[in-house]
């Protein structure tokens, strides 16, 4: 069978040295391994800065078409950033491409790397030594998956000083931030018409001010039917890049936050702000694919004949992944009194209390090292 462009890799770029490297070292290591997904970049931040053990970002880059269960062999060495020993303790993956990687880097390291994957495996939960997951995934119950109420966030993304410039917004003040189509939730310029009409309704009642916030993954339309639809004092901010990008002035600025269904990290990010939130139910479009994913899906889960076992043997491989449901996780959180769906009555006062994810997180991950 022909090597890996990751063992060809360690050849390369390491003339000589064997794969695995036993040396002792003073703490734990940690490798970050990404691909292009910032949302779940962000989340292995959080946990390594937490844990508070040396660590490394390594951005790889794969060769088209980006098959999962060939990303040994489709990654692109001259793009991606070095992978040679001394191996690290603990690699935190997140993106299918980079579980894939990081399952030969732990036979490379002699089974010594353990990997803590984020959100969801490509196929089934076995043969990973944590799995840091979140409701919209569905993933069967096993020893090694912990279901946390909200993906992990920064906290120092909630703690800087608001930018002067914000400040001239007069409160109070309602912030919608949106999201883009994401299977099966949708927003086109109709959508956000409605949407229009309902956040200026609801900011009457409450004599505030409704101010949009984009995403990167917005539409340009969608942007401008949004400027075109609000009247003053309401207003829709154009995306820009960071460091302009106005995202957590906003969200520390904002009493109430109202956020799209189609993002789970921008739920998380409000939430971890302590303020008030709503989530707003976006319409759906349920296509052929993706209904049949969910039915096949279902069958899977029965496992009660011939069908049903091959339909599990389908995702347990990683051909066929289940779509994210995040209405599920949503829905969790509202009946934890932690947010509300848009035009229902808001959380009662008292009730959001901060979970601990990241606290369990952490112990979690340092069970491994034990």
């Amino acid at each position: 069978m022909p090597r890996s462009a990751l063992e060809q890799r360690v050849d390369s770029r390491a003339p000589g040295l064997k794969a695995v490297d036993v040396r002792p070292r003073i703490s734990p290591t940690l490798w970050i391994l990404w691909h292009r997904r910032i949302g779940d970049y962000k989340q292995m931040l959080a946990l390594a800065q937490a844990l508070e053990w040396p660590w490394v970002a390594k951005r790889i880059q794969f060769r088209s078409p980006e098959l999962t269960f060939l990303a040994p062999w489709l990654l692109d060495r001259a793009a991606s950033d070095r992978l040679a020993p001394p191996w690290p303790e603990i690699i935190l993956c997140a993106e299918a491409l980079c579980v894939r990687v990081a399952r030969q880097l732990r036979q490379l390291s002699g089974n010594r790397t353990k990997i803590v994957v984020i959100g969801r495996p490509p196929g089934a939960v076995t043969g990973y030594d944590l799995i840091l997951t979140t409701a919209q995934y569905r993933l069967p119950p096993a020893p090694n998956v912990v279901e946390l109420d909200l993906p992990l966030v920064l906290k120092t993304s909630c703690d800087r000083p608001v930018a002067p410039s914000t400040l001239k917004i007069a409160p109070p003040v309602i912030a919608l931030l949106i999201g883009a189509s994401s299977t099966p939730d949708w927003i086109d310029d109709a959508v956000a018409e409605t949407m229009c009409r309902e956040l200026s309704a609801y900011a009457e009642q409450r004599s505030a001010t409704v101010v949009i916030v984009p995403s990167p993954r917005t539409a340009l339309a969608v942007e401008e039917t949004f400027v075109r639809c609000l009247r003053p004092p309401h207003q829709a901010l154009a995306y820009r890049e960071a460091p302009d990008n106005p995202y957590w002035d906003m969200i520390r600025l904002a009493d109430e936050i109202v956020v799209t269904s189609d993002s789970v990290s921008m739920v998380a990010d409000a939430l971890s702000a302590g303020k008030t939130v709503h989530v707003y139910e976006l319409p759906q479009r349920r296509t052929v694919t993706f209904r049949l994913c969910e039915w096949l899906h279902g069958q899977a889960m029965r496992r009660n004949s011939a069908f049903s076992r091959s339909a599990a043997w389908l995702f347990g491989s990683g051909l066929i992944e289940a779509t994210a449901d995040r209405h599920r996780l949503f829905s969790k959180l509202a009946a934890q009194g932690r947010l509300s769906w848009f035009g229902t009555p808001p959380p009662v006062a008292g009730v959001r209390e901060d979970r601990p994810d990241m606290a369990v997180a952490v112990a979690r991950v340092r069970e491994l090292y034990r």
